[in-house]
């Protein structure tokens, strides 16, 4: 089957970037056939389904299977909420991911379709001709190939944004009326806002990646960016999109220079909104050469009842008033918590990421943070560029800055990592279960990581089990001795219930002693606060896959816990205020568009015009 390459990027062919990744869930996203038997899930792919969200590249499924079945083994993996869109029934294919890439409005060149069978690819492809497929092997090098560098998104934003997508087109599918109805009542609200610095990248991105809502088609770098921005023979604006069901946050740009737009585009994701009709009658029309195809005409006479202009956008309020900072260390679930805090604090992350080995690297472990210095990074680099599983990134933190007056620290890697050791050093590898000492693994690692590092690693490393009590309870003072004066620490601890886990036995016995050690440490400090997951994580059934997971429902629960200490200190709660960020846009005349550019520009549409009949 190594021929289906070929359509995976073609050598010699200009390479789109990929944009969505669907995955077949048997013998591709897991090993195995779900409904004949026990799947074995496989950790490779889930890294990669992270590092993809992590780079921006969003994911879903077409399978044929048992749906509710399905979402169910998703959940156990923790990877369900990566997912957006999951078409799981016994349909072909073929028709179900074409609808799917019309939903998300994208094209098919800049989507992925995995399968390990031959005759969904080629299905996929006659439905979908620019569709770009691939076997499973395809994932050994996946997260190499330049078509899925994406860009850094460690705060998930666009998977965030393609969530409140899904939940509109659920809503939509069940909505009886027609389509301006819906949007209607969607209360979908812009704001027409004057670029700042913090845009740049963003507008950027919109102008150089965007092809089905960019009209001019112009490509910039950041000169020319700038020049747009900062010109006084221009008007630009950035184009805030929110509705009832979510932020779509900064999702439209354009300029308007000599009475002619031009840059004029948006983001696909407000595709069938009717914000590009909305903005350009709002600018009175101007003149604008349309290069290329497009998926929407601009409606020059149709009254765009459904929108309503407000002078204000949520993201940039709330980056303006919050005057307290919050940094949150700790496993990637922690995310969840974000959307449900209601105090009004900026906040950064320490989390796991993907290494640009592929592979998944872990921050939180106090042993990482005590190591997280640069003369200790520069006196271990060579050693820590040897691990595909950590990485220089890991060792740089602002824990221990002033920046941020609350730190939120979840010690559950504590609890569940073994250490490592290389040779006789002070360097220490905090890494998986303690339980399992990879060094006895010999077959393990070749397989996933080679042969040239299995024998390394074993040579080099010895494995000292879990961290013990002693050493826990003196990092945690060691940690708390550091932090700037006027700082509050709140430390996040486990969950005690038994899950009678085969994996990990025993589990809520040791975070029992552990947590007994952190009502200790707490007891002892005026400035360190506990949110105690004990009293609100008290079932198995509030777990997903680990007795370190929780059920979705569990996270607003925590988000209110974090809340009682921040309004504690003196945080305020959020408010919508209306107040905008800078003043309304005041677009500049129209008269302008009878002086000399204009002409030359009518010029250049009249040749277009008569080249039509040309030919």
């Amino acid at each position: 089957m190594q021929w289906l390459r070929r359509y995976w990027f073609p050598k010699g062919c200009p390479v789109e970037q990929i944009k969505l990744v669907i995955w077949d869930l048997d013998d591709t996203l897991w090993a195995g056939t779900i409904s004949e038997g026990p799947i074995e899930h496989i950790p490779r792919n889930h890294d990669i389904v992270v590092a993809l969200a992590q780079r921006g590249i969003i994911s879903s499924i077409c399978s044929m299977n048992d749906k509710s079945v399905a979402l169910e083994e998703l959940q156990k993996s923790s990877m369900s909420d990566y997912f957006v869109l999951p078409s799981i029934d016994w349909n072909p294919k073929g028709p179900r991911i074409r609808q799917l890439i019309e939903d998300l409005n994208l094209r098919p060149i800049n989507v992925l379709f995995i399968d390990d069978l031959a005759k969904n690819l080629e299905e996929a492809r006659f439905v979908c001709p620019d569709l770009n497929v691939a076997l499973p092997e395809i994932l050994e090098t996946l997260l190499d190939n330049p078509a899925v560098a994406g860009k850094p998104d460690l705060a998930l934003k666009r998977l965030k944004q393609y969530k409140v997508l899904e939940r509109k087109i659920s809503e939509q599918s069940a909505f009886r009326g027609d389509t301006n109805d819906f949007l209607r009542q969607s209360d979908i609200k812009v704001a027409v806002l004057p670029p700042t610095e913090k845009d740049m990248e963003r507008i950027e991105e919109l102008i150089n990646r965007s092809n089905q809502l960019n009209f001019t088609k112009l490509r910039v770098d950041q000169s020319t960016l700038a020049h747009y921005v900062n010109s006084t023979d221009s008007t630009t604006g950035a184009v805030w999109v929110s509705d009832k069901y979510g932020d779509y946050g900064l999702a439209g740009f354009y300029a308007l220079e000599d009475g002619a737009l031009t840059q004029f585009v948006f983001s696909c994701r407000i595709l069938g909104f009717g914000v590009e009709s909305w903005l350009y009658q709002k600018l009175e029309c101007p003149i604008l050469d349309i290069n290329g195809e497009v998926s929407t005409k601009l409606d020059r006479d149709t009254t765009i009842d459904w929108i309503t202009e407000v002078d204000y956008h949520q993201e940039r309020i709330e980056s303006k008033t919050a005057t307290e900072w919050l940094l949150i260390r700790g496993g990637c679930d922690l995310r969840q918590l974000n959307p449900y805090l209601r105090a009004n604090v900026a906040i950064d992350e320490e989390m796991n990421y993907v290494a640009q080995s592929g592979f998944a690297a872990h921050v939180e472990h106090s042993e990482i943070l005590k190591q997280s210095n640069p003369e200790f990074v520069d006196k271990f680099k060579d050693i820590i560029d040897r691990i595909p599983f950590i990485d220089r990134d890991a060792f740089e933190t602002d824990f221990f800055s002033d920046k941020h007056r609350f730190k939120l620290y979840s010690v559950l890697e504590d609890y569940t990592h073994g250490i490592y050791r290389y040779r006789d050093t002070e360097f220490v590898l905090p890494h998986r279960r303690f339980t399992s000492n990879w060094l006895t693994q010999r077959d393990f690692l070749e397989k996933r990581f080679g042969k040239e590092f299995a024998d390394w690693f074993i040579d080099n490393f010895r494995f000292e089990g879990p961290l013990t009590e002693e050493a826990f309870e003196a990092n945690l003072e060691w940690m708390i001795a550091l932090l700037p004066e006027g700082v509050q620490l709140i430390l996040l601890n486990g969950a005690e219930v038994d899950l009678n886990s085969e994996k990990e036995p025993g589990r809520h016995l040791r975070h029992r002693t552990y947590n007994a050690i952190v009502d200790r440490v707490v007891a002892r400090h005026s400035h360190v606060s506990l949110v105690d997951v004990r009293g609100i994580v008290t079932d198995p059934s509030h777990t997903t896959n680990s007795i370190r997971h929780y059920q979705r429902s569990i996270y607003p629960i925590l988000a209110s816990r974090v809340d009682d200490v921040l309004l504690a200190a003196g945080v305020t709660l959020k408010e919508h205020i209306e107040v905008p960020e800078e003043p309304m846009i005041k677009f500049k005349p129209n008269n302008r568009r009878r002086r000399r550019p204009i002409i030359k520009r009518l010029m250049q549409r009249l040749k277009s015009f008569a080249k039509r009949f040309d030919n």
